[in-house]
């Protein structure tokens, strides 16, 4: 799964690389959402944030070569070949 942009600068160039790598305010653990974590950032996008209206990467494959992704114009799920070019958004676990 590639990626379009990403909230830090990358040298690798897939999402689940991307979103390990990530850093922010001196915080390592970041991963790429599951499916339904992302279902969640986009039920949660007005209080979380800074999407922009494209695709994102879930971590959740589908089969081999595909993996879902979430559309954040209006909440469409699917699955796409994984080189096609997503948006990734990284999270961390809470609790």
């Amino acid at each position: 799964a590639r990626l379009t942009t990403a909230g830090s600068e990358a040298t690798n160039t897939y999402a689940a690389g991307i979103a390990f790598a990530f850093t922010n305010n001196g915080k390592t653990d970041w991963h790429l959402p599951s499916k339904d974590e992302l279902n969640q950032l986009y039920t949660q996008r007005a209080k979380v944030g800074g999407f922009s209206a494209g695709w994102y990467w879930s971590s959740s494959e589908s089969w081999t070569s595909f993996a879902w992704a979430q559309r954040f114009s209006d909440g469409t799920q699917g699955e796409s070949t994984k080189n096609s070019t997503f948006n990734v958004r990284p999270v961390r676990a809470f609790g």
